[in-house]
């Protein structure tokens, strides 16, 4: 009896420092890992398998789960790659500015202006899954991402923004196309939509940003889906703003752009009606190339 206790306890022990062991190994594998601190909590500057610069100013710790903190850690420590442009073939439609608003119907048009809302179905995240299903139509994939980047106030919509994209990218590989969809702000005597088939349609602004990293690419693709919309209507896209100084669209790919789709002046069911020539345009630029 006293040799059987004296036997399990050892068993015991062993079965103890054994697990003492793996886990100690476990934690020297991850503090020998090359990934400083910085990158373990900032799952957005590991992409496509690589780093971007540590000194990027939208990575900020305030703005990741743990959830994300975990799942860096593990691809870290696992080796696994990450999704890379090879295996995926779709477009993003995003929004920087999640809860812009449009008017719910004519009669508010000239009397009051659409400002935000927390209603989805009158805010550009309803012209994004109009733009989703009119992509879907012609054949073409896409994801549409509603996270609310205006969560942290609006100043910091662009770094949430930025970092919504890269968790996409994380998730699912490189995309094809990237596009930020916001309405405009109404200026005073303009004329907001145009008629097309007997019905109103929202106009068109495309934004690029001088400063992004693939400026010159970006503002050659904002260009060539104008010349698509124009032809539908000369004046279904009114211009190509090139915000020299800007760093809008600042993500390592070619087709990057916000498209204002419309301005505050313009009913939700208008500004639905742009995405399905948006998306035409987008599917001949894309074909081109």
């Amino acid at each position: 009896m006293y040799y059987r206790k004296t036997k399990n306890k050892l068993l015991a022990c062993i079965i103890l420092l054994a697990l003492v062991m793996f886990i100690t190994s476990n934690n020297t594998s991850l503090a020998d890992t090359s990934i400083s601190p910085t990158n373990i909590f900032c799952p957005w500057n590991i992409v496509g398998g690589g780093l971007i610069s540590q000194n990027s100013d939208y990575c900020d710790s305030n703005y990741i789960s743990l959830l994300n903190i975990e799942s860096a850690r593990d691809a870290v420590h696992d080796e696994v790659p990450l999704p890379t442009a090879e295996n995926n073939n779709k477009i993003l439609i995003y929004h920087t500015h999640t809860n812009e608003a449009y008017l719910e119907s004519d009669e508010s048009r000239f009397v009051k202006l659409a400002s935000r809302s927390q209603n989805a179905a009158f805010t550009v995240q309803e012209v994004g899954k109009a733009l989703k299903n009119e992509f879907a139509v012609l054949g073409i994939d896409s994801d549409h991402d509603t996270t609310n980047n205006e969560a942290q106030g609006y100043k910091m919509a662009y770094k949430m923004s930025y970092a919504s994209v890269d968790t996409m990218i994380e998730q699912n590989g490189d995309y094809i196309a990237y596009l930020d969809v916001h309405r405009d702000a109404y200026i005073a005597n303009t004329v907001p939509t145009v008629t097309i088939n007997g019905e109103s349609v929202a106009r068109i602004m495309l934004v690029v940003g001088g400063q992004s990293p693939h400026a010159e690419q970006n503002h050659a693709f904002a260009r060539a889906i104008m010349e698509e919309l124009n032809k539908i209507h000369p004046q279904l896209c009114e211009k190509v703003l090139y915000v020299q100084s800007s760093k809008y669209n600042r993500i390592e790919a070619d087709n990057c752009v916000i498209v204002e789709v419309g301005d505050n002046n313009v009913t939700v069911s208008e500004a639905c009606r742009a995405a399905h020539y948006v998306a035409l345009a987008i599917s001949k630029v894309l074909q081109r190339e």
